[in-house]
């Protein structure tokens, strides 16, 4: 992982928040995502946050896959991060 990427994708609450939920509730449409936001946090655009989606998946914090039944589905690759700052490195801490 990138350290910029991913200082830069956090740097963002609604992408804190998003990556939580997909944490907490375990993988999600971009559908669901918004629906979950909406109640919990405030109104938000549903294009917003598939961008804030699509910007945790570049940062390599989420993965999407393809479901069957409910089709492009976000979930978490990793819950805990540990930055190395001496080295500039972010890398995951097993659960």
């Amino acid at each position: 992982m990138n350290i910029e990427d991913v200082c830069s994708a956090l740097s963002n609450p609604t992408r804190r928040r998003l990556m939580s939920l997909v944490i907490a509730r375990g993988p999600m449409s971009s559908k669901q995502a918004h629906e979950i936001y909406q109640r919990k946090f405030e109104t938000y655009r549903r294009e917003s946050i598939y961008k804030s989606l699509e910007t945790l998946v570049s940062a390599n914090l989420l993965e999407k896959a393809y479901d069957e039944d409910d089709g492009l589905r976000y979930s978490a690759r990793i819950a805990q991060l540990q930055l190395n700052l001496e080295d500039m490195e972010v890398e995951s801490v097993a659960e």
